[in-house]
């Protein structure tokens, strides 16, 4: 009978098994349901220059370039963001793949490439949408990417809008100009961050108050 006993409990344990449902990474989850990863997203919107030049990105770039970066020191806010991949489709076909990132207005946000290394470019393509942010107690909640038509040298990008969400390509530039979806080419490769544009200077920013998000998606870079 010991054997038989034996026999149930191993029986037993292979049914519990196979009704408990073995955990999947987030990869084999878009493996199986067909998305692309991050690392195939990244892969597939990295262009090489030629590329870059045949497609008019380098002769036509959306933005005005800044020669000016500001120093951000160590002392500055910032936060690491991670992105997801999202597709844009049209009759069931995806025309476009990018990575998508959340950012928070308290912080200068430096984009990650999904394996913890920093997303560096010398060129890219982006969209933000949706906004939705506010600047402090009784402002209202932004939902335009360049909200405030004015300027103000107590900016921390003195150039760019009051409140305005500005792209950055870390140690080389940021970029000025309203629209929320552009091209942003310097002459070397950064990390590329986003931030919004309001009072205070490096290490003594006012940035506390802000609450809120926006949501950037890179399209197309350039290392």
């Amino acid at each position: 009978m010991n054997w038989f006993r034996g026999l149930l409990a191993v029986s037993a344990a292979g049914m519990v098994y196979a009704m408990w449902p073995v955990p999947t990474t987030e990869a084999q989850e878009d493996r199986e349901s067909g998305k692309l990863s991050v690392r195939e997203v990244l892969e597939k919107i990295t262009l090489t220059e030629a590329a870059a030049k045949k497609s008019h990105l380098e002769t036509t770039p959306g933005f005005a370039r800044v020669i000016f970066m500001r120093k951000i020191d160590d002392s500055t806010k910032r936060k690491e963001v991670s992105p997801k991949p999202v597709t844009r489709e049209k009759d069931g076909k995806a025309f476009a793949s990018g990575l998508q990132y959340t950012c928070d207005p308290v912080y200068i946000n430096t984009f990650l490439d999904g394996s913890g290394n920093p997303l560096n470019a010398r060129q890219f393509s982006f969209s933000v949408d949706p906004i939705s942010w506010q600047a402090g107690d009784g402002w209202p909640v932004y939902t335009d990417y360049c909200p405030v038509n004015a300027y103000s040298t107590q900016c921390f990008f003195p150039d760019a809008k009051l409140h305005q969400i500005v792209p950055i390509i870390m140690g080389q530039n940021y970029f000025v100009g309203c629209a929320n979806s552009a091209v942003c080419s310097s002459n070397a490769s950064g990390q590329i961050a986003f931030a919004v544009n309001d009072t205070g200077v490096p290490g003594n920013n006012d940035y506390t108050d802000n609450r809120g998000y926006f949501t950037v998606t890179i399209w197309g870079i350039v290392p």
